[in-house]
């Protein structure tokens, strides 16, 4: 499984997920709202990660 470095990443969570339309849904939230440099979403285990704290607590109150 591969794992982002947290000194890039350090803001990093999983979130459930019921179906893959959820992820498609919070990936273009994510493409509309922040800038690509920013976040990165791992396949493997539904990890976003996220280079700010602001960014990660506005994805994190606006898709959860």
């Amino acid at each position: 499984m591969r794992v982002l470095n947290k000194k890039l990443w350090p803001y990093q969570f999983k979130m459930a997920v019921e179906h893959m339309e959820a992820n498609a849904d919070r990936i273009i939230w994510l493409q509309e709202n922040l800038p690509k440099d920013d976040w990165r979403f791992n396949e493997n285990n539904s990890t976003y990660c996220f280079a700010k704290n602001e960014d990660a607590v506005l994805f994190k109150l606006t898709c959860s």
